[in-house]
């Protein structure tokens, strides 16, 4: 009986971080980019959430989709050529 209480506390402990890693909190971000002057969409534009490395590209058609799980929900946009 011991050894079945000490083996059930073994895999207790031992799931516990997993189940913290599947309970984080994901923040997630998708849309398109338009040029407000032309209205437009923008290929290859780097969006990323502010203060992480984590970004990706616009596709061919101004589109992205981002998720993180360090709770961050601000956007920066980059191109070349755009203030």
């Amino acid at each position: 009986m011991r050894l079945l209480k000490n083996t059930l506390i073994l895999l207790f402990l031992t799931l516990l971080p997993m189940a913290t890693l599947w309970a984080q909190n994901t923040t997630g971000a998708q849309g398109k980019v338009y040029d407000d002057a032309t209205g437009e969409v923008l290929p290859f534009v780097q969006v990323g959430f502010v203060g992480t490395t984590i970004g990706t590209t616009t596709d061919m058609n101004g589109a992205f989709r981002l998720t993180n799980t360090m709770g961050k929900d601000s956007l920066r946009f980059q191109m070349m050529g755009y203030q």
